[in-house]
C-alpha cells in the first residue's frame, strides 16, 4: 500500500471510530485514537474469522 493509501484508511477508522462511539465532536485526540484501535482489533478480528472459515470450507463440495 502507498503511504496515502494507509493516511486516508486512518482518516476513515478515525471517522468511523466517531461514529460509533456516539461522539459527533471528540474532545481529545487521544480517546479518539483508543477508539479506533478498537475498531481495527474487532475488524482485524472479523477478517480472521472469515478467513478461517472459508479455509476450513474448502475441502467441501460447496466451496468448489
Amino acid at each position: 500500500m502507498a503511504g496515502g493509501e494507509i493516511d486516508r484508511i486512518k482518516t476513515r477508522i478515525k471517522k468511523a471510530a466517531t461514529v460509533l462511539a456516539d461522539d459527533h465532536s471528540p474532545m481529545s485526540e487521544g480517546k479518539l485514537d483508543r477508539v479506533a484501535k478498537q475498531v481495527k482489533g474487532k475488524l482485524q478480528q472479523a477478517v480472521d474469522q472469515m478467513k478461517a472459515a472459508v479455509a476450513a470450507n474448502r475441502g467441501s463440495r460447496w466451496a468448489r
